[in-house]
C-alpha cells in the first residue's frame, strides 16, 4: 500500500508534533503493509506567490531531520497539499518540487465553503501549469455534488478520498462512499496527522464488501503509478451496501418528534438537519407512517450514521441559521 497524502513532517504544520511522533506512526504504518509515504505539508497558493524557496526550504530541512531518524520502511518521498486560496499563475505549480514526488501530480484542496464554478476554474489554472490537481478529500466539499465531482474528473482531474472517513456513516462518509460506488475516486489516501489513520482501512472496508480489485487500484496501483508519473487506470463503479437495513430497523416505530427534536443532527457539526415541513394534521406527535412513508423517512436519514436513535439522549445545541465549514 502507498499514501500520497500525510501530514508528518514534525512540527511544520497541523501535523505531527515531534520526530518521536512521525517515527512512531511511520513503524505502525510499515507493520500495516504501507510501504510508501509522501509527505505532504499544507501550504497555500497565495504563500508560494510570495515565498516559494522559502516554503520548499523549510520543508526539505524538517525533511532532512526526520530521514535521520525514520526507519527504513516505510519508503519518504515529498510533495505539498496546496491550498488553491487564489487562482495559480500560469507555470507556478509546474515546478515540480511542489508535485508529488516530482511527479505531474499535485496535491490540491480547496478553502471552506468553496462553490462549485470557482473550484472548476481554479482547477482549469491548474492544469495550465501542466500538471494534473488531485483533489484531496471532496467529500467535504458540501456545496459540491456528484455532479460537479464528476465535471472536474472531465476537466481532467483525480480525485483523492479518505481511507478512513469512507468507512464511516453521516455525510463526509457517504459522499466518499458514493465517489467510490460512482468509480469516480481515483486514490485513496489517510491524511495521517501523526494519529492512526491509515490507507489499510480502506482495504479492508473495500475487502470486506468483496471489492478487493478496486482496492488496490486505490492504495496500491494508483498510487504508485503517482509516484512514478504515469497515467492512472480507471476505477470501475462498484455496488456497496450500506446498511440501510439497519436504519429500517432502528427506525421502526420511531415518531416525527422523536427523530427531530430541535430539527438537527448532534453527529454533524451544528449542521441542521433538513427535514420536510410537517403538515398541520401531522404535526401533533403523529408517526412517520401517518405523514410521510416509511421509505421516504428511512431514504432521508440514511445519510446519518447509525448513533440517530441516541437523539434524544444527546445534549441538543439550538439550530443554527448558517452552518460554519471547517477543513478539520
Amino acid at each position: 500500500m502507498i499514501d500520497i497524502h500525510s501530514h508528518l513532517l514534525p512540527d511544520i504544520d497541523d501535523g505531527s508534533r515531534s520526530v518521536e511522533q512521525s517515527v512512531a506512526v511511520l513503524e505502525a504504518l510499515a507493520a500495516s503493509g504501507v510501504t510508501d509515504v509522501v509527505l505532504t505539508p499544507h501550504t497555500a497558493v497565495s504563500a508560494l506567490i510570495d515565498h516559494l524557496e522559502d516554503e520548499i526550504g523549510h520543508r526539505d530541512e524538517t525533511f532532512a531531520i526526520l530521514v535521520a531518524e525514520a526507519p527504513a520502511a516505510p519508503r519518504l518521498h515529498l510533495g505539498f497539499e496546496v491550498m488553491l486560496d487564489r487562482e495559480p499563475p500560469a507555470l507556478l505549480l509546474g515546478d515540480r518540487r511542489v508535485s508529488l514526488a516530482g511527479s505531474r501530480y499535485v496535491l490540491v484542496e480547496f478553502p471552506m465553503p468553496v462553490q462549485p464554478m470557482r473550484a472548476s476554474a481554479r482547477l482549469e489554472a491548474v492544469l495550465r501549469s501542466e500538471v494534473v490537481p488531485v483533489v484531496a478529500h471532496p467529500e467535504r466539499y458540501r456545496h459540491c455534488s456528484l455532479e460537479d465531482f464528476a465535471g472536474w474528473k472531465a476537466l481532467g482531474a483525480m480525485l483523492q478520498v479518505d481511507a478512513t472517513t469512507l468507512t464511516k456513516r453521516g455525510p463526509r462518509g457517504d459522499t466518499a462512499l458514493r465517489l467510490v460506488e460512482e468509480g469516480l475516486a481515483d486514490v485513496a489516501a489517510a491524511d495521517n496527522h501523526g494519529d492512526g489513520k491509515s490507507v489499510a482501512a480502506a482495504l479492508r472496508f473495500l475487502e470486506e464488501h468483496g471489492h478487493l480489485n478496486v482496492a488496490r487500484l486505490l492504495v496500491a496501483e494508483n498510487p504508485q503509478a503517482v509516484l512514478e508519473d504515469r497515467a492512472l487506470s480507471s476505477v470501475p463503479p462498484v455496488r456497496l451496501r450500506t446498511g440501510l437495513d439497519g436504519f429500517e430497523g432502528r427506525l421502526r416505530g420511531a415518531s416525527v418528534r422523536a427523530l427531530s427534536d430541535a430539527d438537527r443532527d448532534p453527529f454533524d457539526d451544528g449542521m441542521p438537519i433538513l427535514w420536510p415541513p410537517r403538515s398541520s394534521e401531522s404535526s401533533a406527535g403523529a408517526s412517520i407512517g401517518a405523514s410521510r412513508s416509511r421509505s421516504f423517512w428511512i431514504r432521508r436519514t440514511a445519510r446519518f450514521w447509525s448513533g440517530v436513535t441516541r437523539l434524544t439522549t444527546v445534549p441538543v445545541a439550538p439550530a443554527l441559521a448558517v452552518r460554519p465549514e471547517r477543513c478539520k
